[in-house]
């Protein structure tokens, strides 16, 4: 109502049970006579007795090991017990209850927590089992047994324990070699055993036992490749392949911890053959797990493939501390220690040390993970240097503290090292080059030989002294060297003459001052006496041949005949490759007839003389046209 009239709201109806939030339920008492049920005995609180209609009720359980709870909602009259079913056998379970009036009333606070254990009975089902053995070459192998609930198997007890038996290849008695309340055991088991089994055992009973398969040969051939992948900080995806030939029935995937609370526990799974990859959840971040697949053949265990995995990384906790070795004026030694397994946070990627000297002149050194040892070159003598080392993962790095350290200094021992063999060196360099300059001919002779060209010859000019000085002697040429002649000249003596000499040559003797002489007999003190005498006869006409001359492999043209008037007697023949002595020839005057050397005429007249070269000697008349021309 107001200044402007008045008004009348709806009518409003309140119950205050609809809108009451109920005080917390009281849990008096928890039944357990039934397999796998709880009967929960429960109350309104003192001042809500009084109510007796229905009421809802929620009730949350879950085992005392576990953390995850699970929820069953019932509408009762108070002071009615609640059942609840489904739970496992021998199971203690951790309750809780609230209420509320009506569905659209507000829930009250969870009552006090309660505990309770489900009836126990016989462990049922059959187990997982992963058997290793070890030393497969000895008699008595020490085997380790694996083993973990299958999805069909229930404990039916909170505490249960594990017996292990061999049973031999004769006997039907069984041999308990281990008794544990773990899920592994490590034990020796003989060549003769056959058959392994394990039985789970509690207060109202034990199981059936569980054949454990006994693989005796091992080693055969692994899978192609493992890879990890990181799914989420707490689970890894594992992902292999094999080769197609190989008949493999199922895989054992293992995953361990290598550090923390149990290192020694090893989780596993077994996998059917087509199965190539599997995700191991349940893990811990910055903790290295090593994974390895097995393959399963039909007669034993493949080798296994391993590989260390993180879920995810970070920078390592600590980075090593530098350790300086062997120090010289020039280099410095230094090494350092591995890091703590527990401490890595990752997989060492790598090392990098930074090291500055006194000029603030940083220079940096980069190292694989697998080396930790490093030596740095080209240091300043004398110098002060700071070094640290830095550490890295894949989830970044971490710097290590700082070590100061001073080079050495040059000592004069280090400087008598050096100097003695530089001027050793630079004195033998030296001796060398003087040698060469004072032995200049000699090595010159021995190491440059000179190589005659017969085509620039200049043989008509040398003498006998200088034809003979760069050769070397005769005893020293092992093989035949075959040497071209650039003039040759020819003796035409008289008919007589011609006719003794081819006698002589015929019976192997030569004239020599009248007398008849061997043509292996040398006398060389009568040499410049027989020149003097024959100096002193009359002359004797005789020819001149000039050879093109070839010279390496060329082709030998025809030889071209000269005439001359030289007095010089012919030199001695030595080589029979030498031309053959001439015949009988004929003394006629016409030159144009003459077919063999003859002696030379000087009443004929120039034309006539010219007429007989050209006959003779065609080549001749080719240099009178280039002369001309």
């Amino acid at each position: 109502m107001n200044v402007f009239g008045q008004a009348t709201s709806n009518l409003l109806v309140l119950d205050p049970m609809k809108t009451a939030k109920l005080d917390a339920p009281v849990i008096q008492g928890v039944g357990t006579q039934t397999f796998g049920c709880l009967e929960y005995k429960w109350s309104l609180s003192n001042s809500q007795k009084w109510i007796r209609n229905t009421v809802h009720i929620d009730i949350k359980f879950k085992p005392v090991n576990t953390k995850i709870f699970n929820n069953e909602q019932f509408s009762k009259r108070p002071n009615n017990k609640v059942k609840v079913c489904g739970l496992l056998h021998g199971m203690s379970y951790e309750s809780q209850m609230r209420v509320r009036y009506q569905s659209s009333s507000p829930w009250s606070e969870w009552s006090n927590a309660t505990v309770a254990t489900t009836p126990m009975k016989a462990p049922t089902g059959r187990l997982d089992t992963w058997l290793k053995l070890q030393r497969p070459e000895t008699r008595n192998q020490t085997a380790q047994l694996f083993w973990k609930p299958s999805s069909q198997f229930r404990a039916n007890s909170m505490n249960v324990s594990y017996t292990v038996s061999l049973m031999g290849e004769f006997t039907k008695k069984k041999e308990i070699v281990c008794v544990t309340d773990q899920q592994h055991c490590t034990f020796q088991i003989h060549a003769k055993v056959k058959k392994v089994f394990l039985t789970a055992k509690n207060e109202a009973g034990k199981s059936n036992p569980t054949e454990v398969l006994l693989y005796r040969r091992r080693g055969m051939d692994p899978v192609l490749f493992l890879k990890i992948f990181p799914q989420s900080e707490e689970s890894l995806l594992a992902k292999w392949n094999s080769s197609e030939t190989s008949v493999i029935s199922a895989y054992v995937l293992e995953w361990r911890a290598l550090c923390g609370t149990n290192p020694n526990h090893v989780s596993f799974e077994i996998l059917d053959q087509n199965q190539t990859s599997f995700v191991a959840s349940s893990l811990e971040p910055y903790v290295p797990y090593e994974i390895s697949v097995y393959p399963k053949y039909g007669a034993g265990i493949g080798r296994p493939y391993s590989t260390v995995a993180y879920t995810k990384q970070k920078a390592p906790s600590i980075s090593p501390k530098l350790e300086i070795g062997k120090i010289t004026p020039s280099f410095l030694e230094l090494s350092w220690d591995e890091i703590p397994l527990q401490k890595r946070n990752g997989i060492i990627s790598g090392y990098r040390i930074f090291y500055s000297d006194e000029k603030n002149s940083t220079r940096v050194i980069d190292t694989e993970s697998t080396n930790r040892h490093v030596v740095l070159k080209d240091l300043n003598p004398f110098t002060i240097y700071e070094l640290f080392l830095m550490t890295s993962t894949d989830g970044g790095s971490v710097n290590g503290s700082t070590v100061t350290v001073k080079t050495a200094s040059i000592d004069a021992f280090e400087i008598v090292l050096i100097v003695i063999p530089a001027c050793v060196g630079l004195t033998l360099f030296f001796f060398g080059v003087f040698t060469c300059f004072i032995k200049q001919k000699w090595m010159k002779k021995y190491v440059w030989p000179v190589i005659p060209d017969p085509a620039n010859s200049n043989i008509k000019k040398w003498t006998t002294a200088d034809s003979l000085e760069c050769m070397p002697p005769f005893k020293e040429v092992k093989d035949p060297v075959l040497v071209y002649l650039s003039h040759i000249s020819l003796l035409c003596p008289p008919e007589k003459e011609l006719l003794k000499g081819e006698e002589n040559i015929k019976s192997d003797n030569w004239p020599y001052k009248g007398k008849s002489v061997d043509a292996g007999y040398d006398d060389s003190s009568h040499d410049s006496e027989t020149f003097e005498s024959e100096q002193q006869s009359e002359s004797v006409p005789y020819a001149t041949v000039v050879f093109a001359g070839p010279y390496q492999r060329q082709p030998v043209p025809p030889p071209v005949y000269l005439r001359s008037e030289s007095t010089q007697p012919l030199l001695e023949e030595e080589e029979p490759s030498s031309p053959r002595p001439y015949e009988k020839m004929s003394t006629q005057v016409n030159v144009p007839d003459i077919d063999h050397f003859s002696t030379f005429h000087k009443n004929l007249s120039t034309g006539e003389e010219k007429a007989s070269l050209w006959v003779d000697f065609p080549m001749l008349r080719s240099l009178e046209i280039n002369s001309k021309s």
